[in-house]
């Protein structure tokens, strides 16, 4: 890789920015999924583990 380039054009910073919430709000959802499965199998099993 090369010198890192201070004057990044703002687009390019404010596209990484934006993928980079992407990937976060994707991460989010993926564990709020996966915590709902959990409940909804506590639930069926009668018992309700809380964090």
């Amino acid at each position: 890789m090369g010198p890192v380039v201070q004057d990044r054009r703002p687009s390019v910073a404010k596209l990484e920015s934006e993928k980079a919430r992407e990937v976060c709000k994707r991460a989010v959802e993926e564990a709020a999924e996966e915590y709902n499965d959990e409940l909804k199998a506590n639930k069926s099993a009668g018992t309700v583990n809380r964090a």
